[in-house]
């Protein structure tokens, strides 16, 4: 398919990877809500949830009115298996969320990024290639450069995530951080799985796919909150409801759109090009709106581990 904007066409394939370029660059943006969160209210168990609950709130809210509009009531007849991908990424979601703050309070938050980054990379990577065939088309050249991409990547992100800090705990660290890396893996996975051709007749548009999942993290999360909150209700009083309210509003909506985005990229590119082009550009794009918006200093490394990241990113292409 060929796409005339605004007199120049472009190819059905550019098309999407343009798109995902501008989810990724949109994830980055999205981040520094969640920093300026972590910084304005706090980054404790309690806390995270908090915001977590409200982001899934307010995307359940959103969104049955995108998808309202778009399918009408009778677009809300969700077959079993798209509730059960959307469920299983939320509660993925929930489970490295909630690890990564126990994470943080043990060590740097770079070492929480790089698992993060790695498992959502990684694993849907190998999904692709074990399970999906992905390879098969390829010549021994594309196959040669795409692992060549892979090491490039991981290379910038276990660089860019290089500290000079030392950490204690560092067994459970590392522990903490290889459930973190399987659980992000397994949230690219489902998404890529509900978008898979073979699965379209029973699949839901992407709206409603994100409808599902917003609900499910704002009732696994809110949920949590009814269990530990009665141990914490002075903390749970202290949080200022405007900013939290602010700062998780414009989390969700950013979240939201590029769900939307990797759904709909996901149904056209492969994992085994898709995810690469995810990890590689958060790297890129978060580093500059960190500078940007935080005035956060590039270190060496972490420049170089860019430019590791947008050459590998490129040889996904």
């Amino acid at each position: 398919m060929i796409y005339n904007i605004g007199g120049i066409k472009i190819s059905g394939d550019v098309m999407y990877y343009l798109l995902m370029l501008a989810g990724v660059m949109i994830l980055a943006v999205n981040s520094s809500f969640q920093k300026l969160y972590q910084k304005h209210v706090g980054s404790s168990v309690v806390k995270g949830l908090f915001f977590n609950a409200l982001n899934g709130i307010e995307t359940t809210v959103v969104f049955f009115f995108v998808h309202l509009g778009l399918f009408g009531i009778e677009g809300f007849n969700f077959s079993p298996f798209a509730i059960i991908c959307a469920s299983i990424m939320s509660i993925f979601c929930f489970l490295y969320v909630i690890l990564g703050f126990k994470m943080m309070k043990k060590g740097p938050m770079t070492n929480y990024t790089l698992f993060l980054m790695s498992g959502g990379m990684i694993i849907p990577y190998l999904f692709g290639i074990i399970f999906l065939g992905e390879f098969q088309s390829l010549t021994g050249w594309q196959i040669a450069l795409r692992i060549l991409g892979l090491v490039l990547v991981v290379s910038g992100v276990v660089l860019s995530n290089r500290t000079k800090e030392k950490s204690t705990n560092v067994k459970a660290i590392i522990f903490l951080g290889s459930l973190i890396f399987l659980f992000n893996g397994m949230v690219s996975v489902a998404s890529k799985v509900h978008q898979l051709p073979e699965f379209t007749e029973i699949a839901t548009a992407t709206t409603g796919f994100v409808f599902i999942q917003g609900l499910a993290q704002a009732v696994l999360c809110s949920a949590s909150l009814l269990v530990i909150g009665p141990k914490h209700k002075e903390e749970l009083k202290a949080i200022p409801k405007f900013k939290a309210l602010g700062f998780s509003s414009g989390n969700a909506i950013g979240s939201g759109i590029y769900v939307v985005i990797q759904l709909l990229c996901a149904s056209k590119l492969p994992a085994s090009v898709l995810f690469p082009m995810i990890t590689g550009g958060t790297i890129i794009f978060s580093a500059l709106a960190g500078r940007l918006a935080f005035r956060e200093k590039i270190t060496k490394n972490t420049l170089i581990g860019i430019i590791l990241c947008f050459v590998g990113t490129l040889l996904f292409l």
